[in-house]
């Protein structure tokens, strides 16, 4: 069950359709500086994937809770991707660094 800003229960059945879809919490607040929002109508999102119940069971949290999603692609030199991962973490047992380099030609 999930919990709306107004405080309405919202209950959904997450592989209604299949396995393949995601579910994402989105916060938004308006642009708090008025010269990028001088007609009130501009937004900044921040968006949270949750956990399905299959990505929780695996993970070994409860089905909604926030995910970090991590998605890359490797190329080579000459522009080819040769690698692709989808990755998701647990939000309150991960930190995240990453340097990634190529050698000097």
């Amino acid at each position: 069950m999930i919990v709306s800003a107004d405080h309405t229960a919202i209950t959904w059945d997450m592989s209604i359709d299949g396995p393949g879809n995601s579910v994402y919490e989105v916060d938004s607040i308006p642009e708090p500086d008025p010269e990028l929002n001088p007609h009130h109508n501009a937004w900044i999102t921040r968006d949270t994937l949750v956990a399905s119940e299959s990505e929780a069971g695996s993970l070994r949290i409860r089905p909604g809770a926030p995910l970090l999603l991590v998605e890359r692609t490797a190329f080579g030199w000459d522009g080819t991707p040769f690698e692709y991962a989808r990755d998701l973490f647990r939000g309150d047992r991960t930190r995240v660094v990453v340097e990634s380099r190529l050698p000097e030609r």
